[in-house]
């Protein structure tokens, strides 16, 4: 017997038992838990891993095949900013409508479990080939020569596995979601290496090298690439742009995605709501099915191309111990949960309302917009959006198309009062007519149903119904993003509902003057007529009671608005929701959400975020005093020419003894 002999005992329950039998029966036969093998082999493959477990000739692959790192391909490191609240944003909450000149770009950082396809929901601060972050003394820009490629990426660390995309071009990439590029970007050679790099085969030989899940740089560049003739090529890319399709396909129903077009529940027909969820779930399941029939198709090519065999990989494949950190393992496909694709009916048809989503597409006036290829840039607004002729959302009414059906506000506010024209359910109940005609109210009925509310009203008053979804879904990668804001009363009785990308240093002021102060002396005028009448009836007594309350209520509301608007509250969208937000957050009645916002207002405060364009307008003097020491933070406001670099120092001469 020659070799090292190493026990597999991964599957036994008793491994001290185990390993005694399977030691017991040498040195007759090994047992299927014993593995013979020289021990000088493993230094095939690099680190040299004690790979007893796999066959030798699927170690000798690292020699006898090019690596992934070669003359035409490479794999790279990120950017690591060391302070993602100041430099990343979701792509749905910097300034939409300044996006001419491109500040902000797509940043592709890891994220969860998807092969092929995985939107590039994140931003990061490039302004000026990313002269802010390059001042900042603890960020580290790597291979920025690489960033607005076509390429691949992946997430660092996942309990999932391996899963490779593509990043189109125009994309930035960091340490978290490194990628890879090829010298010539060629497209679809890019596309057959995403196949190969989503195969069994090539995860096995990545894993071979790990011992955790983290998939490092170093693990793929070193990771074997089978020689690809020229039909394999062909067929492997083909299988990889069907697969990032049937991805894509399923993403069009995500507000949140560059891809969005409507929501699911208005992808399919029917005459209930039910009978639509339905049709997605299969829908999901058949796509499902053909991404695993693909799946299949590349696996059995790839084997063919490593010259390895599907038992091979099987009865040798390592346990790998995941219990690592990730940012959000989880698949990009939604469940086809009844309850969460009505909210997101409600949710897009307040989004209409206000002027964000295009009903158009949802009544079939617009066309569906033809797919775009993988490698596109990624657009500054998803397809489902509203957009004027320059492509970006539309600022006024004049720049609406002719006839569009919808009566947008757009100050951006609406408000829960029965008797206003901007009340919100009176906005969202014409979308509703609009795109359901003669059904709408059963659609409304049912909507009720599923989401276990009395009524609409109900589901907008209560902060932990349609606001605490709104947040979940408007929230990613610890960013929290929401749209939608609830500005309330204490109690409730109250509430005004600001769009975000509206907010502008005036809006404070007009929900004062144009929805607090009417409905203020409404109030102030019907207690007046209440307390004047001798002898009142128990029922006008309980009213007078409530509208006294409502009074005073609606009094330190607009106390409160005043008072922040003139800190002076001069919001700027690059700030990013959560830094917007904060001054507002004692008129958050959620309060996960309110505890947020109170916390960073506090930071905000104390110096913490003075990088923001919020804390200059509220503290300058401060902010400006510390441009003169911190270049990053001068750049960040426009005020470089405060900057004070130190003093160069030059070394003292040793005196000679």
């Amino acid at each position: 017997m020659s070799g090292t002999i190493f026990f597999r005992l991964l599957d036994a329950e008793d491994k001290g038992l185990a390993l005694l039998q399977a030691v017991d029966a040498l040195p007759q036969e090994p047992t299927p838990e014993s593995i013979i093998t020289k021990s000088r082999s493993f230094q095939q493959v690099p680190g040299s891993p004690f790979s007893y477990w796999v066959n030798e000739s699927i170690r000798k692959k690292f020699a006898q095949l090019e690596l992934l790192e070669s003359d035409s391909r490479t794999a790279k490191q990120g950017l690591a900013t060391a302070e993602d609240f100041r430099f990343v944003r979701t792509m749905w909450e910097g300034n939409l409508s300044k996006r001419k000149t491109p500040q902000v770009f797509p940043f592709a950082k890891g994220g969860g479990f998807s092969k092929f396809y995985a939107d590039i929901y994140l931003s990061v601060n490039w302004s000026n080939s990313g002269n802010e972050i390059a001042a900042f003394p603890r960020a580290y820009i790597r291979n920025a020569d690489y960033y607005f490629r076509p390429g691949l990426t992946w997430s660092l660390r996942s309990q999932k596995g391996l899963s490779v995309r593509l990043i189109p071009r125009g994309c930035t990439f960091g340490h978290k979601g490194p990628s890879i590029f090829l010298k010539d970007d060629n497209l679809q050679e890019i596309l057959s290496l995403l196949a190969i790099a989503n195969s069994q085969a090539f995860l096995a030989l990545v894993e071979l090298q790990m011992a955790f899940g983290s998939y490092e740089v170093g693990v793929l560049q070193r990771t074997p690439i089978p020689e690809l003739n020229k039909e394999s090529k062909i067929n492997l890319a083909d299988l990889a742009h069907r697969s990032w399709l049937l991805k894509r396909d399923l993403d069009t129903s995500t507000q949140t995605s560059h891809a969005f077009i409507l929501p699911a529940l208005l992808q399919t027909k029917g005459t209930t709501l039910t009978g639509r969820a339905q049709s997605w779930t299969t829908r999901i399941t058949a796509t499902e099915q053909q991404l695993s029939d693909i799946q299949q198709e590349i696996d059995d090519i790839a084997f063919k191309l490593y010259d390895i065999s599907p038992e091979e990989i099987s009865s040798n494949q390592q346990s790998i111990a995941t219990e690592v950190e990730t940012e959000e393992d989880e698949d990009t496909i939604e469940p086809a949960d009844l309850s969460a694709l009505t909210h997101s009916l409600i949710e897009y048809n307040l989004g209409t309302a206000l002027g964000r989503f295009d009903i158009r597409l949802a009544t079939e006036e617009r066309e569906q917009p033809p797919e775009p290829e993988p490698f596109d840039p990624l657009p500054a607004c998803s397809p489902g959006m509203l957009v004027a002729n320059n492509n970006l959302p539309p600022t006024s009414p004049e720049e609406l198309p002719p006839n569009y059906p919808v009566d947008i506000p757009f100050n951006g506010i609406l408000v829960d009062d029965e008797s206003h024209p901007n009340d919100i359910i009176r906005r969202i109940r014409p979308v509703f007519d609009i795109i359901f005609s003669d059904q709408a109210g059963d659609i409304e009925q049912e909507a009720c149903q599923h989401l276990k509310t009395a009524s609409l009203r109900d589901y907008f008053a209560k902060p932990n119904a349609f606001f605490t979804q709104h947040l979940s879904r408007y929230s990613k990668s610890r960013r929290y993003a929401p749209l939608y804001w609830p500005l309330s009363t204490p109690s409730g009785s109250y509430t005004l509902w600001i769009y975000y990308h509206r907010l502008t240093d005036q809006t404070l002021y007009t929900a004062i003057n144009d929805h607090l102060e009417p409905k203020l002396r409404q109030t102030t005028q019907t207690v007046t007529q209440l307390l004047s009448q001798p002898n009142r009836s128990s029922a006008d007594s309980q009213t007078l009671e409530t509208l006294q309350t409502l009074e005073q209520e609606l009094t330190d509301l607009r106390d409160q608005l005043l008072r922040i608007a003139q800190l002076p509250y001069k919001p700027n969208l690059n700030d990013g929701v959560q830094i917007t937000a904060a001054p507002l957050w004692p008129l958050f009645r959620l309060k996960k959400w309110q505890d947020k916002l109170k916390d960073t207002w506090e930071a905000l405060e104390t110096g913490d975020y003075d990088w923001a364009h919020l804390a200059y307008s509220i503290w300058p003097e401060r902010v400006q005093e510390k441009c003169k020491k911190d270049r990053s933070l001068a750049i960040a406001h426009n005020l470089e020419s405060l900057y004070e670099p130190p003093p160069e120092t030059t070394p003292k001469k040793k005196k000679r003894k």
